[in-house]
């Protein structure tokens, strides 16, 4: 495979590090009623899912530019919860430079 980060800085290109991927960033029991796992790092553990929620709707895409949307059940109360499902993951990524587009013959 090839080393994108090498080759951007070889051409001077401006560029980010990791880019942004799908990621629910917890795990689902095996009927998917409930949480199984959470990473604290994830989005949807910011939002307030913790392990061992019931989940009783779930609206999301495979995709980490929507936003997903868990209501749960804690004890009696049914809270929902909204987050994007994105994760950082370790592909680089160029930026959108007018540089960049230039040294890709984009633009004069």
């Amino acid at each position: 495979l090839y080393d994108l980060s090498s080759i951007f800085k070889e051409f001077d290109f401006e560029f980010n590090p990791t880019s942004k991927g799908y990621g629910l960033g917890f795990s689902f029991t095996e009927d998917r009623k409930f949480i199984a796992q959470i990473d604290e790092e994830s989005n949807a553990y910011k939002a307030g899912l913790r392990k061992g929620d019931r989940i009783t709707l779930r609206k999301y895409a495979e995709d980490h530019t929507y936003e997903a949307e868990f209501t749960v059940l804690k004890g009696k109360k049914e809270t929902t919860y909204k987050f994007y499902p994105a994760i950082d993951i370790d592909i680089p990524s160029l930026k959108d430079t007018n540089q960049n587009k230039k040294t890709l013959s984009f633009s004069s």
